[in-house]
């Protein structure tokens, strides 16, 4: 990885080869997990930058949300809680003062409906309802990182074949 580097992408719970003090440029940091707890799986990185320390993220992105589709998994947030609290304690160490926004991605396989709205949507279960949903629940369980206006935002990750694509 070269000192200039901006944006990085760490696949599972480990930094493993990573030299953290090298990348003193990194500003956002995408972490990648499948399946429950994700808190859990990405905790020993962001432990890791604390270690570091590495003061220069300002954007995390959380890639591989979908799990917490409750219209499509039957998984919440909220059935984690106490786990994305943890998550939201670490959030709060000095080394994450940069830190501007959350961004939760999706792979759902299909585009994203720029027009959709869930104020007006009438499908009992929508997809695009449903990450709204995650993201509001998300919000309200990172009460102190909300507190601070870090920002939450959400997307789709997709590609022609529906596979994850950053």
């Amino acid at each position: 990885m070269s000192k200039c580097l901006n944006k990085g992408l760490i696949y599972g719970s480990s930094l493993d080869n990573v030299k953290l003090k090298k990348l003193p440029k990194l500003k956002t940091l995408s972490a990648y997990a499948i399946g429950p707890s994700y808190p859990v799986k990405i905790r020993p990185i962001l432990l890791e930058i604390i270690e570091a320390p590495l003061k220069t993220i300002e954007t995390l992105e959380l890639v591989g949300m979908e799990y917490y589709i409750s219209s499509l998994s039957g998984r919440s947030i909220e059935g984690e809680s106490i786990f994305w609290r943890y998550f939201d304690s670490i959030l709060q160490d000095p080394t994450f003062s940069r830190l501007k926004e959350i961004r939760l991605l999706f792979n759902c396989g299909s585009t994203w409906k720029s027009d959709h709205s869930a104020e007006i949507c009438e499908e009992l279960s929508c997809r695009y309802c449903s990450i709204e949903q995650t993201a509001l629940e998300f919000r309200s369980t990172l009460g102190q990182t909300s507190g601070r206006g870090v920002q939450v935002t959400y997307g789709l990750t997709y590609s022609r074949k529906g596979l994850l694509s950053i």
